[in-house]
């Protein structure tokens, strides 16, 4: 079985220092940064998923425990999506396994792959709490209070109709909690949530922004106002 030292040398292999320069001015984290594009990483999970094809999920989920723990922020990542795909590897998740994913969670890149790959979906499939969420709303990290809305993303990735009406709600209460924080992660993360719930539930998002458009961060109203009325982010 391919090892953490082994996925390392190949991730440094892939190193561009462009790719460093700009991860490292665009979302700045505490981890070492490698420099790897998405798409080369994208093609190390493609391997490395055809390695794991028949390996059960309870050994993938301590090779990405691994890949976490390293301080890498490339290992991060592919730790991180090992764990989301294929599905099965997913659905093996409780929610001990899922929290022990949260390590170095200090950049929008982590948190927002976190949030709408592993805790989103899980949280769709009730294997998490809302008062998981609720509680990372009002945590003074902004990374968690960022997760806390992101997550609502990926309470839409399944486009499970029959979650729909029960997702807008979580995604409008979420928002609300976080409502008059002007901390630019989570306004962004804000805009984002409304704009995925639109899927879910475009009245109920639309009657959510007409009542509290005093409380409303700027880029929240013209994102989510562009979104309803023209189908786009900004119009």
């Amino acid at each position: 079985m391919t090892t953490t030292q082994d996925i390392l040398a190949i991730l440094r292999q892939m190193s561009d220092d462009h790719r460093k320069e700009f991860a490292a001015r665009t979302h700045p984290t505490s981890m070492e940064i490698v420099g790897v594009t998405m798409p080369d990483i994208r093609i190390l999970l493609k391997e490395l998923n055809a390695e794991f094809k028949t390996t059960m999920p309870s050994d993938v989920f301590q090779l990405a425990m691994a890949l976490i723990q390293m301080d890498v922020f490339e290992c991060q990542l592919v730790g991180l999506e090992l764990m989301a795909h294929p599905k099965r590897r997913l659905l093996w998740m409780q929610a001990d396994q899922a929290l022990q994913l949260e390590v170095n969670m200090d950049n929008w890149v982590s948190t927002d792959t976190y949030s709408t790959k592993i805790l989103g979906p899980l949280w769709d499939m009730d294997q998490l709490e809302n008062e998981l969420f609720d509680r990372w709303a009002h945590d003074p990290s902004v990374w968690r209070r960022r997760l806390a809305v992101a997550s609502c993303v990926g309470l839409f990735r399944n486009k499970i109709k029959a979650h729909h009406e029960r997702n807008v709600q979580r995604t409008i209460d979420q928002c609300l909690t976080v409502l008059d924080d002007r901390s630019d992660m989570v306004v962004k993360a804000v805009s984002w949530a409304l704009r995925s719930a639109i899927t879910g539930g475009g009245d109920a998002i639309r009657t959510f922004m007409e009542i509290h458009d005093s409380r409303l961060a700027p880029r929240v109203k013209r994102e989510v106002w562009n979104k309803l009325n023209t189908g786009l982010k900004s119009g």
